[in-house]
């Protein structure tokens, strides 16, 4: 039994890391790509270099940023259930697990949540990033904390939730109603994760050319201030 489950957990970390990343990947740049088309080249700034960066070549380095960004965000997973597990552990064992204890435990998961939601609107932003301009890799992922500063980092964390708690919800609906089951159940689960998944990167897209307004706003702003100071 204990073999089955095993296997079973080691065959779905490999169908997570290879096929459904890959294939949420293409629909992450065909979406984008889209919807900076219907939206206008011009406002959502898409690919420096006009015509000689193709298509092909803008996807290959997406997935370059998406590599990262999937080593990133397991590292971070797997680190921070890690260390909650460690420190759980050793305040059990040293008879430290009181009431204070407790408190600042909680206190220091839930800040390990926050951080997490925030690198997690960073990384999605660096995958629109490398959608629409030349920038991949570690590039993309520095030019997206930097778009992401202060109160911009705030409003990343509140989409990373709305769409995780989206995404969780549906999963947990559709172990619960047992969908998996009928061929309508499927059917109708794959819609509303499409749906989403349309919803989730014109919302990072938006995000990210809101981002780059407030940074050039602040940047003209202080500007000003050395000319009226000069």
């Amino acid at each position: 039994m204990a073999q089955m489950f095993s296997n079973n957990l080691i065959q779905l970390g490999l169908l997570y890391l290879i096929p459904l990343h890959l294939l949420e990947l293409c629909s992450a740049f065909v979406i984008v790509d889209l919807a900076s088309k219907l939206g206008g080249k011009e406002k959502f700034g898409e690919v420096s270099g006009g015509g000689s960066v193709t298509r092909m070549v803008r996807f290959r380095g997406t997935l370059v940023t998406s590599i990262w960004v999937l080593f990133l965000s397991t590292c971070t997973v797997v680190g921070s259930i890690w260390l909650v597990s460690v420190y759980y552990v050793l305040l059990r064992n040293f008879g430290c697990y009181n009431t204070y204890c407790r408190v600042l435990y909680k206190a220091a998961c839930m800040a390990l949540l926050a951080n997490y939601l925030e690198w997690g609107a960073i990384w999605n932003m660096s995958i629109v990033i490398s959608i629409l301009e030349n920038r991949h890799g570690a590039n993309a992922l520095m030019f997206s904390a930097y778009l992401s500063r202060g109160r911009e980092r705030r409003q990343g964390l509140v989409l990373t939730l709305i769409f995780g708690v989206w995404g969780l919800g549906l999963r947990l609906a559709c172990l619960f109603f047992k969908c998996y089951e009928g061929k309508g159940g499927i059917v109708a689960q794959m819609g509303l994760f499409c749906t989403g998944n349309v919803v989730k990167w014109v919302a990072y897209m938006i995000y990210s050319y809101n981002c780059k307004i407030l940074i050039s706003e602040k940047r003209v702003d202080v500007e000003i201030g050395q000319v009226v100071e000069k």
